[in-house]
């Protein structure tokens, strides 16, 4: 081949690597070009990975033909990356690039995909030129660095599945705590008891309209009173023994600090966590006639 013709092959070669970020695409691709152009008979692409316990493993990715008829040296270059190997052993292999062996009146080689794996390759009765198997190091790279995009489009693309599968989760269990806020809020609003949310320090953090109406108050006076320190002493003690994860009740007459009002009620302290050393607190309070 002169070195006009071999460089035009090479240069379609090269243009037909990489023109698609699907892997068995781009491969059946560039990789059938390679071997047409270049009066191949096979090829296989070896990619190399290390296992969990350090090992260091090659797993054929793609050949053309996809079955072998007929054991060949082809067979055998295999074979010596079939089995787990060490960084070392393969870093000499490596250094031995390209390997060239004579079968059967056909060539065969094994070479180096920088960053990937190798590639082995069976040629006819014709071997490769000195010149060429320079230039085809040129072309292994772009082959390897073409397979490493679409190993990593691949990745990608799998991550952002995964992703979107955690984000649309998100999303719903969003939604359905947003439906469950609205019931609560609704009940919490519309209850004929009054009902009071305080922090864990006794502060009210959140109240409804009655409790707003029986207090004889408004929500700014409300909002931010802490009952466990300004409030009657016998109230402060049953927030206190809530605020402690008790449940406890106030049941007596109570003038409202905020709005002055005086009534006899009932109210139920529920600590949120109970059993906790501190813990936010909800209450229900309900207007009583006073006993007689």
């Amino acid at each position: 081949m002169s070195i006009r013709i071999q460089e035009q092959v090479l240069y379609e070669i090269s243009m037909s690597l990489g023109n698609s970020i699907d892997l068995e695409k781009m491969l059946n691709e560039g990789l059938s070009m390679y071997l047409r152009r270049l009066c191949c008979m096979a090829g296989v692409v070896v990619m190399e990975n290390k296992t969990n316990d350090g090992k260091i493993v090659c797993d054929q990715i793609y050949s053309i033909p996809r079955k072998w008829k007929n054991k060949s040296i082809l067979d055998d270059f295999l074979k010596r990356l079939s089995t787990p190997s060490s960084e070392e052993e393969l870093k000499t292999l490596r250094e031995s690039l390209p390997l060239h062996e004579k079968g059967n009146n056909d060539h065969y080689y094994l070479m180096d995909l920088p960053g990937l794996g190798f590639l082995a390759i069976g040629k006819g009765r014709y071997p490769f030129s000195l010149s060429l198997l320079k230039s085809l190091e040129i072309l292994n790279k772009k082959l390897s660095n073409s397979i490493i995009s679409c190993l990593t489009h691949q990745q990608n693309a799998l991550l952002n599945s995964e992703l979107k599968s955690q984000i649309d989760e998100r999303e719903k269990t969003e939604r359905d705590l947003h439906i469950k806020e609205s019931r609560y809020r609704a009940i919490f609003e519309n209850s004929p008891l009054g009902m009071i949310f305080y922090d864990s320090r006794g502060e009210i953090i959140d109240c409804n309209q009655k409790y707003i109406e029986l207090m004889g108050s408004c929500r700014d006076k409300l909002i931010g009173f802490n009952t466990a320190q300004q409030s009657s002493e016998k109230m402060r003690n049953a927030i206190k023994k809530a605020l402690t994860g008790e449940v406890s009740v106030y049941e007596d007459y109570y003038t409202s600090v905020t709005g002055n009002k005086t009534i006899y009620m009932r109210k139920k302290f529920n600590p949120v966590s109970p059993g906790m050393d501190t813990t936010e607190v909800i209450a229900t309070v309900e207007e009583l006639e006073p006993l007689k």
